[in-house]
């Protein structure tokens, strides 16, 4: 992935665009297509791993004139590439160049942040444990376990964060070693 949008997904809003250095006509292309519902679906539709243009149809429910359109226009703006494939019959396969995550406000975050490692939801941290170890020679980024599980990006790394918060290692005698390697990425051990 070239770019990263994180969004919030009550508001639907942009709340940030990675890299930070992007030239200020591909920035200007991604807050277009956000304006655009049915652009911002594909998008959307994309980061989660649906890539077959029938299936974006079924999940969106536009006509097929109006979702052709609509990927050309996405396609013309560079943020995604379109591929012909013969699997049984003729097929347009998409590949996004623009990864959506979510993300929660600032407001929230704060408040998060604050109160880390006092309440702990164990049972999110124990899905995102046990994706990991589901596959543990994949290195995951925080965007790719927020897309995988639907979750913030944000809440996934407070979450495993708390395993270096003192707070944390003070109020917890079962998990004294994070149970997974951290460097940027993240993979089960």
């Amino acid at each position: 992935m070239d770019i990263c949008v994180y969004y919030d997904e009550k508001k639907g809003l942009i709340l940030d665009i990675s890299p930070r250095e992007l030239p200020p006509e591909v920035k200007n292309n991604v807050e277009e297509a956000w304006t655009q519902p049915i652009l911002k679906n594909i998008l959307i539709l994309l980061s989660e791993g649906v890539q077959r243009l029938p299936d974006i149809q079924t999940r969106i429910g536009h006509s097929p004139s109006t979702l052709h359109a609509a990927v050309e226009r996405l396609e013309q703006a560079g943020l995604i590439t379109t591929k012909m494939i013969y699997k049984g019959n003729k097929q347009k396969v998409l590949t996004p160049n623009v990864l959506c995550v979510t993300k929660n406000p600032k407001s929230k975050i704060g408040i998060q942040k604050f109160f880390q490692g006092l309440w702990i939801n164990s049972h999110k941290t124990n899905t995102i444990i046990k994706t990991m170890q589901d596959n543990k020679k994949k290195w995951w980024s925080a965007e790719e376990l927020s897309l995988k599980l639907k979750m913030p990006v944000d809440e996934i790394s407070l979450l495993l964060s708390n395993f270096d918060s003192p707070m944390t290692k003070a109020l917890s005698h079962v998990l004294k070693e994070p149970p997974f390697e951290k460097k940027t990425l993240f993979r089960a051990k």
